[in-house]
């Protein structure tokens, strides 16, 4: 990370995916999550939203992930 930049925001440093996200010592806890700028949060794989690199996870409209999803589905499902 650059340090160069104020924190903008908490990036997990093992990647939720659907094992793990309802494991608070993946999600919640201080030793996963590390405060970052979002060039930085950007640049890392999979975070990127205007990237090149496709988005690893997907969210609902209320924030619940909703995993790995095909390149014709929308971005939020209702």
């Amino acid at each position: 990370m650059c340090q160069s930049s104020l924190g903008y925001i908490v990036h997990h440093k093992e990647m939720l995916n659907e094992n793990n996200i309802h494991d608070p010592d993946v999600t919640l806890s201080f030793d996963n999550l590390q405060y970052v700028c979002k060039q930085c949060h950007d640049d890392l794989e999979g975070h990127g939203v205007v990237r090149k690199k496709k988005m690893l996870v997907f969210f609902d409209k209320n924030g619940n992930p909703i995993g790995k999803i095909s390149e014709n589905t929308p971005l939020f499902k209702d």
